[in-house]
């Protein structure tokens, strides 16, 4: 599984968020048992004595149920002259401690969103939308609820309670409060400030194809800065070196450059960004198991990873998230060659273990002018379907592509009706190593017999520490024009 130093901080904080969340369900599970016989057991000698008109239970059980923690109640019930019996308030202590704890259970999982989305990252999710925000519990709250239940220890014992339990999961509730509110702290000083960060990958390549080469290169060496311009502003800059070898010297490129704003629910991004279609598209090269793109993304959308225009990141209902951009349609390496804008959009279900979407791009691209052929435009029409699981230490991967476009390398026969996919198998026996097989196919005209191209790629992932990883790759090109070859790489991935 694609691992960086960051992402690879937020799996262990998923861990101990959930881990947190699990000790919270435990202790819901026993107050749920105290709610169900806070009313139906029978009570005991002093039960039905009243709890005087000033005792501090009153304001105790009143400051909870106005933070919305008393489980059925929003208001304090006794307004009257007639003061609660011991019995009576016992059984709002009892919804009191189930409410604290699903309140914590639920926030528990509001944090976990947070973490895994920092805000002015591009490609993170945005979380979806809660109709009612869990309240906090605070150490406050759980003082007083510690303090109800020695308060009214022999009335909740009469109604089943094991009081001894639910104070020990209290104990352990007050420590994933500390703890949860250090992991706050900590992202809330990652959102706001100035970071640096990238990667490089440092290669060595025995290409056997039509003209064989063996060399060590770095396939790419980025770096980027990004942080907060005000409360809902933010920018990132992403700069580039690929391909620099012994042979050839590429200059810096500008990957992205944009300014987010926070519009609510919805994430305006403008400048320079990820094209929004599809899986290995809108994916960091750095999170991929193999060494480039598959051959549809990478001759359907040559040069094109990132485009100059304006995009709109949003919620659309419950772990769904919907992007779209217009954009120039050519990339940042060069500018715009016609009088329209390209269309790209991507819907996507996100979960922990399961992502699946779709994907439209709508636009044009330029033949350029040749001496026996004047300028035209050829249409770019696709669609786009990826489903991404990951189950115990299995992972599966798919992606295809169909619509109406050129090839990189055929551009200038026009727009024809493409094809691709491809679809990865993984096995994680460790956090450490993870083995995959890939298979894609590319037919860049349906119409015409001999055009597929089949790419098949074994790959090893092992993880020298959470910022180094060496990637072994074996990857055989069968063509049905031309000569089979294939490609053997070995990378070192350095990630900062």
């Amino acid at each position: 599984m694609p691992r960086g130093g960051r992402r690879h901080a937020r799996h262990r904080w998923r861990e101990n968020s959930e881990g947190a969340v699990r000790n919270v369900a435990l202790c819901v599970v026993v107050l749920s048992f105290v709610a169900l016989f806070a009313g139906a057991a029978s009570v005991s000698a002093g039960a039905l004595d009243e709890v005087p008109t000033g005792h501090w239970s009153y304001a105790a059980v009143d400051s909870l149920m106005q933070r919305g923690l008393v489980e059925g109640y929003r208001a304090a019930p006794y307004s009257g002259p007639t003061p609660l019996t011991r019995a009576e308030m016992a059984g709002l202590v009892a919804r009191a401690v189930r409410g604290v704890g699903e309140a914590m259970q639920a926030h528990g999982k509001q944090l976990e969103m947070l973490a895994q989305a920092p805000a002015g990252d591009a490609t993170a999710t945005p979380a979806a939308p809660e109709s009612q925000p869990a309240p906090a519990v605070t150490q406050e709250d759980l003082a007083r609820i510690d303090k109800l239940l020695a308060e009214f220890r022999n009335e909740l014992v009469t109604m089943g309670a094991n009081v001894d339990k639910i104070a020990k999961q209290l104990a352990d509730l007050q420590k994933s409060v500390a703890e949860t509110r250090k992991q706050v702290d900590k992202v809330s000083q990652e959102v706001t400030r100035h970071k640096i960060s990238g990667y490089a990958q440092i290669r060595y390549t025995i290409d056997g194809s039509a003209t064989p080469t063996s060399q060590f290169s770095v396939r790419r060496a980025k770096i980027a800065l990004s942080g907060p311009l005000g409360k809902i502003t933010s920018y990132k800059m992403e700069f580039d070196a690929p391909t620099q070898s012994s042979t050839t010297q590429s200059s810096l490129i500008l990957n992205q450059a944009y300014g987010a704003i926070n519009l609510h629910k919805a994430t305006l991004f403008v400048g320079q960004f990820y094209v929004p279609f599809g899986w290995e598209e809108f994916t960091p090269n750095r999170d991929l198991e193999a060494p480039e793109e598959a051959l549809a993304v990478k001759k359907l959308f040559s040069d094109q990873k990132y485009d100059r225009g304006v995009r709109v990141d949003a919620p659309l209902g419950s772990n769904w998230v919907g992007r779209l951009a217009v954009i120039n349609g050519t990339g940042v390496r060069r500018g715009d060659t016609n009088d329209r804008k390209d269309v790209a959009l991507r819907i996507a279900h996100v979960d922990k273990s399961l992502e699946y979407g779709v994907s439209g791009y709508f636009g044009k691209d330029t033949v350029l002018a040749t001496a026996t052929a004047p300028r035209a435009d050829a249409n770019r029409n696709l669609f786009g379907a990826h489903v991404f699981a990951s189950r115990g230490k299995g992972v599966l991967k798919g992606e295809v592509i169909v619509g109406e476009a050129a090839a990189s390398d055929a551009i200038a026969a026009g727009a024809k009706d493409v094809l691709g996919w491809t679809v990865l198998a993984g096995y994680v026996p460790s956090w450490k190593d993870e083995l995959a097989v890939r298979f894609n196919r590319f037919d860049p005209d349906r119409h015409k017999t001999d055009s597929i191209t089949d790419w098949t790629s074994l790959i090893w992932l092992h993880w020298l520490d959470e910022s180094v990883r060496l990637r072994l790759a074996g990857e055989f090109v069968r063509p049905d024009a031309g000569a089979n070859y294939d490609i053997f790489t070995t990378e070192l991935q350095v990630v900062y």
